[in-house]
C-alpha cells in the first residue's frame, strides 16, 4: 500500500492547505443553496488614449461598485501598406496574442500575477469547439495568410479578454469597495516585428486606435455591500484559491531528436503545488522577430507528432513514459470536453483540472531529487532545426483580501 508521502508526493508548506482532514473543506461537505441576490451589472466603459507598439497601457479600476468583474480590451491596429519591393505585408496568426508582451495585475504598488501570451493561447486548446471558435474570432487565430493580407489592408478591432485571478468566478471577484488603493493593469505591448509578416522592410512601429477597457461592476444594496466589506475588515479576510501560472522557455540544439537520443531537461524553474504543465515546441525562427515570417502561434505539428515524455526522479516516475499520440488523446478524451490536436503535450497531476476551485491534486518539485522532464522522437530522424521548448506550469496559489489590501500568498 502506497505511504502517504508518495500519495501526497512530498507536500511542502505552500500545498500543505490542499490537504484537509475536517469537514470543513471536503467534497462532501453541506452547502446551502443559492439564491438570486439584489444586484445591479452595471456596464462601464473607459476610453484610453491612442498608443503605439512597444508602448504600456495602464487602466485603473475605480472604486464605483462592490465587485468587478468580465474586463476586455478593444483595440485597433493601423492597415498595412506593402513595402516598396515587398510582395506582402501582413499580421501573424492569432495577433490578439501576439500583439502583446505580458499583462500585469498591479495593487498598491505591488504585482498581484503577471499573465504572458502563450498560456493563455495553451488555455484555448482544452475549450470546447463552440468555446474555441468564439475564441479563434476574437484573438484572429487559425487564419490563412490570404485572410490576414486581406485583414492588414482594413483591420477591425481586437479584443482581448483580459485573464484574471478569479478567472470569471463571481464568487471569487474583488470586492473594489473593500480596498485602500485602486486595482491596475499594465499591458506591455510588443514590438511591431513581433507580430508582422513582411518580405520587405517593417515599419519602426504602428498605431493602434479606437482604444477603450469595457467591464462590469457588480453593485450590492447598501446593507449587502457593507456585510461583504465588513468580511474582508476581519483579521482572517477573505481568501481565493486561484491558478497561478509560470512558464520557461528552454532551447533545444538542432538535430538533437533521432533513434538514440534524448533531451533531458531538471525542472528547477517551478515551485509551489503545481497541477498541470504543458508544453509546446515551436522553431527558435518563428519566434525570431527579425525573421520575415514571425508567427508564434503557427504550430508545426511535425516536432511534437510521436513525441514520446517522462518525468523522473530517482529512478521514480513523476509522469509516468507516455505518447502524445497514444496515451495523449486518452488524456484529452477523459479530461476534458474537447478534440484532441496535436499542438501541445500535458502532464496532468490534478483529478479534476478544469475545476478552478477544486484542488483535486498537485505535485512539489521542490522536494524531489534532480526531477527531470525527458522528451524523445525519434520520427524526426536526427533532421530539425534548433527548436525552443515552452514549458508552462499552472499551480494552486492564494489571494487574500484583507483591511483593504490585495495580495497573493506565495511568490
Amino acid at each position: 500500500m502506497p505511504s502517504p508521502e508518495a500519495i501526497r508526493a512530498q507536500t511542502t508548506p505552500e500545498d500543505g492547505a490542499l490537504f484537509v482532514s475536517s469537514y470543513t473543506n471536503s467534497k462532501y461537505v453541506v452547502q446551502p443553496h443559492l439564491a438570486f441576490t439584489d444586484d445591479v451589472r452595471q456596464k462601464i466603459v473607459y476610453q484610453i488614449q491612442n498608443t503605439v507598439s512597444g508602448s504600456e497601457v495602464i487602466i485603473n479600476f475605480e472604486k464605483e461598485s462592490t465587485l468587478l468583474e468580465d474586463v476586455d480590451v478593444y483595440l485597433t491596429p493601423e492597415a498595412l501598406p506593402i513595402p516598396q519591393g515587398a510582395t506582402y505585408a501582413r499580421y501573424c496568426d492569432w495577433l490578439g496574442f501576439a500583439i502583446y508582451e505580458r499583462i500585469e495585475w498591479k495593487y498598491g504598488g505591488n504585482t498581484i500575477q503577471t499573465y504572458y501570451p502563450d498560456p493563455q493561447w495553451s488555455e484555448i486548446q482544452y475549450y470546447t469547439n463552440e468555446h474555441k471558435t468564439n475564441a479563434e474570432k476574437m484573438y484572429l487565430g487559425n487564419l490563412s495568410a490570404a485572410a490576414r493580407n486581406t485583414y492588414a489592408l482594413n483591420p477591425t478591432p481586437i479584443r482581448l479578454k483580459i485573464p484574471t485571478p478569479w478567472d470569471c468566478c463571481r464568487f471569487k471577484a474583488p470586492c473594489i469597495a473593500g480596498l485602500a488603493n485602486k486595482l491596475q493593469i499594465n499591458i506591455r505591448l510588443n514590438p511591431c516585428r513581433y507580430f508582422i509578416q513582411s518580405d520587405g522592410a517593417k515599419p519602426q512601429s504602428i498605431n493602434f486606435t479606437n482604444i477603450h477597457c469595457d467591464h462590469q461592476n457588480i453593485h450590492f444594496t447598501g446593507s449587502d455591500r457593507s456585510e461583504l466589506v465588513g468580511v474582508t475588515m476581519t483579521p482572517q479576510g477573505i481568501s481565493i484559491l486561484y491558478d497561478d501560472q509560470q512558464i520557461s522557455n528552454v532551447a533545444i540544439p538542432a538535430n538533437t531528436f533521432n533513434a538514440n537520443t534524448s533531451f533531458v531537461y531538471e525542472l528547477r524553474d517551478f515551485d509551489g503545488p503545481i497541477y498541470l504543465i504543458t508544453s509546446i515546441l515551436r522553431t527558435k525562427a518563428q519566434l525570431d522577430p527579425t525573421n520575415n515570417d514571425v508567427d508564434p502561434y503557427a504550430i508545426d505539428t511535425t516536432y511534437i507528432n510521436n513525441l514520446q515524455y517522462e518525468i523522473v526522479s530517482n529512478s521514480m516516475f513523476i509522469q509516468d513514459p507516455e505518447d502524445e499520440n497514444i496515451t495523449g488523446i486518452y488524456k484529452i478524451d477523459k479530461f476534458w470536453d474537447c478534440v484532441f490536436t496535436v499542438l501541445q503535450a500535458t502532464y496532468l497531476f490534478s483529478e479534476y483540472p478544469k475545476e478552478k476551485n477544486v484542488a483535486s491534486g498537485s505535485i512539489s518539485f521542490g522536494n524531489f531529487t534532480n526531477p527531470k522532464l525527458t522528451l524523445r522522437n525519434p520520427t524526426l530522424l536526427g533532421n530539425h532545426p534548433e527548436l525552443v521548448l515552452t514549458n508552462i506550469a499552472h499551480r494552486w496559489n492564494w489571494i487574500v483580501q484583507q483591511r483593504g489590501n490585495y495580495q497573493k500568498v506565495w511568490r
